[in-house]
């Protein structure tokens, strides 16, 4: 049941005896309150110096990339290294790439299909017609929606502006492409095998000098230079590219993190 209630969780990550990667929850904090830095930081110190008794056996603490969260650190520790979560800095570079105000085509482009797709999933007719032909491509997809409706110009209308132009579906294909290899780096650096640093980054690595090619690596399966891609999808590249080398996405792993 969704209370609204706000928590604060605390995990431990550490190396047993066998070099073997441990995890645990240590706690998860209600917090009701507004999540100011001094907040956050009082409640991590209680569960992990005073409950815990861990206050010298800390080596670093990690955060994804919240203000305050990052504060609360720098009140927290000293000399202990703060370690960013990489996994959340790739997906803001990527957020931010398909903002309005950076681009507008690719905005408008995830604003269309994200109406489609939660049309389909709310709609069972068109739901039920999507999963038959994926279990069988032979299968018709074709829906008429306007079956169980009475008023045909006011369905006509509404669904007027969810049909995709050829520009418009070849943008989403290379977009996705484009964003593949990000989404395999994602799961690689969120799994539970515990990837190491140099894995992560070596992930990183091969994302910006794939990005920063005249042509892409074969793993991007675009089979043609980057001028090629539609405008919307260039400029996505472009800005992920720019804010992935101005910030240099920091490998690490979550420790503190915020739930509602």
């Amino acid at each position: 049941m969704h209370t609204g209630d706000s928590y604060v969780t605390v995990t431990a990550h550490w190396l047993d005896a066998k070099w073997k990667m441990m995890s645990c929850v240590l706690g998860v904090a209600i917090s009701n309150v507004s999540h100011t830095a001094e907040e956050i930081a009082s409640l991590v110190k209680d569960l992990v110096n005073v409950e815990f008794m861990l206050e010298n056996r800390l080596d670093s603490i990690g955060t994804d990339q919240g203000a305050n969260f990052l504060a609360a650190v720098r009140l927290l520790i000293e000399e202990e290294e703060q370690v960013r979560c990489s996994c959340h800095k790739l997906q803001l570079s990527i957020k931010t790439s398909l903002e309005e105000q950076h681009n507008p085509q690719a905005a408008a482009l995830v604003t269309l299909f994200r109406a489609i797709s939660n049309n389909i999933n709310n709609g069972p007719m068109l739901l039920d017609a999507l999963r038959k032909h994926q279990c069988n491509p032979d299968t018709s997809c074709v829906v008429d929606i306007t079956a169980n409706m009475d008023d045909e110009d006011e369905t006509e209308s509404k669904y007027a502006n969810l049909t995709p132009t050829d520009e418009q579906w070849l943008a989403a294909a290379k977009l996705c492409i484009l964003l593949k290899p990000f989404q395999i780096a994602t799961d690689f650096m969120q799994g539970e095998e515990y990837p190491t640093l140099g894995g992560i980054s070596r992930y990183i690595t091969t994302l910006i000098e794939g990005l920063q090619g005249s042509v892409p690596p074969p793993h991007w399966q675009l089979q043609s230079s980057w001028n090629s891609l539609p405008d919307a999808v260039k400029r996505v590249r472009s800005y992920i590219l720019k804010d992935m080398k101005a910030t240099k996405v920091p490998p690490g792993f979550v420790l503190v993190t915020e739930t509602r």
